[in-house]
């Protein structure tokens, strides 16, 4: 694992701020607080390209759970801290960033629990353990998207003339969700792509025989009533809980898109491929910790685990306009990291992630990468993230 730190590398912390008349049309995070944002302005060349990117931090799939959530900084803007340290790709340094440093970046805040993207009009009571009050929560991550954006517009974002709309984890799926509904709030001649870091979740089997991920979305997409937010080609096809999942996802974007993957995500890893409930006797424990101590049949199932992502991600797939770079390392979060966006602990070949999205956005480089499998790319030595 690398220990060093973020801070003091360039790295510049951004105020946050509030979008209180959102509450009025029921934008609102789960505890009812106000939607939020960090903003840091472009300069020079960057004054009309703007990068939006949602922020990450997983979902909660029941009211309970969701309930729980609503007490910290994923799920009420009150409990966020008054500024942010810009990484990787918000980097306002040339050096960490080197294609997008100028441009007006801006963090859109989690805080609905549902990748932007659920709506229940009526707020909802829950009774947590131990408590003798119930709280209100409000599943409401569409209309927090639609503010924010609607606000940014207002800020000068109405002349954009190239615009980003990037996202992590939880955010990588939200910029997919909304790439095209994206396009739409933008001005017509505006050049708009997409990024998703770290979100393509696949739909596989778990060392325990059930796809525990598949009825984990699932519950988050009928908690949260996130169908609408969902393309109708799909849904109608496939459900709703599929059409989470971004291999199904992808099929329906028409802007261009990126995706910049791990092949070995640590955070699928861990949660989707080995869930704790997937292993109660811990025989995965130490693989988790270091890949030299997994043994050749986990190896086996890491390698397995890499081919159905590489499949899901296929030329066949990808429409025109998309590309993806996929590294055989054991990260999560890429382009949100400053450890890795620009640094030879992303590369593969001669090409870092930063290189590959900026050609692919200026110079329309189409063609995708794919890192030869687990052990070869040297790269990736004594990062464990």
């Amino acid at each position: 694992m690398l220990f060093c730190s973020q801070s003091g590398i360039g790295i510049v912390a951004v105020d946050l701020s509030l979008l209180p008349d959102a509450v009025e049309v029921g934008a609102v995070c789960l505890d009812g607080s106000p939607p939020a944002y960090n903003f840091d302005k472009g300069s020079d060349t960057g004054v009309n390209h703007w990068l939006i990117h949602l922020e990450g931090g997983g979902w909660c799939e029941s009211k309970i759970s969701c309930a729980q959530r609503s007490m910290t900084y994923l799920g009420s803007s009150l409990k966020m801290n008054k500024s942010y340290d810009f990484p990787g790709i918000l980097s306002a340094s040339s050096k960490i960033n080197p294609y997008f440093y100028n441009w007006n970046r801006v963090l859109l805040r989690y805080c609905d629990g549902g990748s932007f993207s659920g709506n229940i009009d009526a707020p909802v009571l829950v009774q947590l353990p131990g408590e003798s009050k119930a709280r209100t929560i409000y599943f409401r991550g569409e209309r927090i998207w639609k503010a924010l954006v609607e606000h940014l517009l207002l800020l000068g974002m109405n002349l954009a003339e190239k615009a980003l709309l990037a996202g992590t984890s939880a955010g990588a799926l939200a910029s997919l969700i909304h790439c095209d509904s994206f396009r739409e709030f933008v001005p017509i001649q505006s050049e708009v792509k997409c990024l998703s870091d770290a979100g393509f979740f696949i739909d596989v089997v778990d060392v325990g025989g059930e796809r525990s991920f598949r009825r984990y979305f699932g519950n988050v997409v009928d908690t949260q009533n996130i169908t609408d937010a969902l393309p109708d080609t799909c849904t109608q096809r496939y459900g709703a809980s599929q059409c989470f999942f971004p291999a199904q996802l992808i099929r329906q974007i028409k802007s261009p898109f990126f995706i910049l993957n791990a092949a070995y995500d640590s955070w699928q890893w861990n949660n989707v491929l080995v869930p704790s409930s997937a292993d109660p006797k811990g025989e995965w424990s130490l693989c988790k910790k270091n890949l030299m101590s997994c043994s050749t049949k986990q190896v086996a199932i890491l390698q397995e685990f890499r081919k159905q992502l590489v499949e899901a991600l296929g030329p066949s797939t990808l429409p025109i306009g998309a590309s993806s770079f996929l590294l055989s390392c054991v990260y999560h979060n890429i382009a949100f990291d400053t450890r890795l966006w620009a640094t030879p602990s992303s590369q593969v070949g001669n090409k870092t992630a930063a290189v590959a999205v900026g050609e692919w956005y200026f110079e329309a480089n189409n063609k995708s990468t794919l890192d030869c499998p687990y052990p070869c790319n040297t790269n990736c030595k004594g990062v464990l993230l």
